[in-house]
């Protein structure tokens, strides 16, 4: 060989340290193959349990991506949009909704800083909520005392109405019992005048005639 022992020592220490730092990179890469992977894993984990528990409310998981040393396009980062706009004129079905949606924020192992903000806002709307239903509970209530007075009222008014009704009927009946008795007394009284008239007539001899007293004589 031409090659020098001095020439052939630094080539072969040049290919030893070219075999060394292939293999430094070839576990540089293999370390950050399995870093992509689990952070692939873990986002995707993450944006699911949003979508799982946010239901109708969350939208697709869309995410970023990272392209390994093996080719391989891995999810290094991702988001879900959730609404968090009330459902108008139903502070129940919003209170329900944004309570969904604080479960739907912080259902991550590890919830992040915006998953914390979003549950926050959820929380803030959750609560203008219960005070509107408190609201509608109280003025429910109040109007229900009204009703309730305004029917006390009306009954009052009905019994009154029929007491007086009642008296009207009692009085008329009592007028007609009066006018039926004294009807029944003078009925009475006319049949009995006619019965002693009668009497009267047939105790009284009718009078004797001329013819009769001269024939009694002869």
């Amino acid at each position: 060989s031409d090659e020098n022992p001095a020439q052939k020592s630094e080539s072969e220490t040049a290919s030893a340290t070219a075999e060394l730092r292939a293999q430094q990179q070839e576990d540089a890469d293999l370390d950050l193959i399995r870093e992509l992977k689990q952070r692939d894993q873990e986002v995707r984990a993450h944006e699911q349990a949003h979508a799982a528990i946010g239901g109708q409310y969350a939208g697709a998981a869309t995410f970023s991506y990272q392209l390994g040393p093996d080719g391989v396009r891995y999810a290094v980062g991702g988001e879900v949009s959730i609404d968090v706009s009330k459902v108008a004129n139903d502070p129940q079905a919003t209170l329900d909704k944004m309570q969904q949606v604080q479960r739907a924020a912080l259902a991550p192992a590890e919830p992040s800083s915006q998953d914390r903000q979003v549950a926050a806002q959820a929380s803030q709307i959750a609560a203008q909520a219960l005070n509107e239903i408190a609201a509608q509970q109280q003025e429910q209530r109040r109007l229900e005392q009204e009703s309730r007075e305004q029917l006390s009222e009306e009954t009052r008014a009905e019994l009154q109405e029929a007491r007086k009704e009642q008296e009207k009927a009692d009085e008329k009946e009592q007028r007609e019992e009066q006018v039926s008795a004294g009807e029944r007394f003078a009925e009475y009284n006319a049949r009995l005048r006619r019965i002693n008239e009668f009497l009267l007539q047939i105790s009284v001899p009718p009078p004797a005639s001329a013819g009769q007293i001269l024939d009694d004589v002869v």
